[in-house]
């Protein structure tokens, strides 16, 4: 005789039950293991408690996965967790808060425009661009000059991705950049901006221009 089918329900509260005892695991390598296994909105509360995680890398995780599951009741703990002592947990951090989209992340992550590590910043920058507030333009620009070049181009991105006009000027002093790939990023955000040159002779001139900002370092 067949057997009948477990209700979905109760499958699924004991997949649950069983992800949350791996996340618990006295070994580092299982709880690792368990964030890939998230699928329930009551798991939300456990990840929210693995930021705190002896492990760098299960609070990494932790907040990697917490930016996937849409939930407001996360941003503040990730908001946290941007001042962690280890660089990737702030990293993963920004980026999730970016995938979340709060406002209540612009200026922690505008903070983190200042962090130690460029990988950070540059988490920062992006999800600045993904939420899109207007409030982050002005630090998004002197982002522009950072020391790194790939925190210039995730800088550049995001004034795109915000639509401000009001930023050309500086974008335009990006194309002189030592860098190829900020040189490139600044043309193409300038020209999803509407730049135009401001007389026929340098318009002229682009065409020529162009292959200068692509031409390799």
């Amino acid at each position: 005789m067949d057997r009948e089918p477990i209700p979905e329900t109760t499958a699924q509260a004991e997949r649950v039950e069983l992800w949350i005892r791996e996340l618990k695991d006295p070994d580092p390598a299982g709880r690792i293991r368990a964030l890939g296994d998230i699928g329930d909105p009551k798991a939300i509360e456990i990840l929210i408690e693995a930021l705190n995680d002896e492990e760098p890398r299960v609070r990494a995780g932790s907040a990697w996965t917490l930016g996937d599951t849409c939930s407001p009741a996360a941003v503040d703990h990730l908001i946290e967790s941007l001042k962690d002592d280890d660089e990737g947990v702030r990293r993963c951090s920004a980026w999730a808060l970016g995938s979340l989209g709060d406002s209540r992340a612009v200026d922690p992550l505008i903070r983190s425009l200042q962090d130690g590590s460029w990988r950070v910043r540059f988490a920062a920058a992006q999800s600045l661009g993904e939420i899109g507030n207007k409030r982050a333009i002005e630090p998004l620009v002197s982002t522009l000059m950072d020391e790194d070049k790939t925190v210039r181009v995730g800088a550049a991105w995001a004034i795109g991705e915000m639509g401000d006009a009001g930023a050309v000027d500086h974008l335009v002093k990006l194309l002189d950049d030592d860098n190829s790939g900020c040189r490139t990023v600044a043309a193409e955000v300038l020209e999803k901006l509407g730049w135009k040159e401001p007389n026929h002779q340098e318009r002229r001139a682009s065409k020529f221009i162009k292959k200068y900002w692509r031409r390799s370092d």
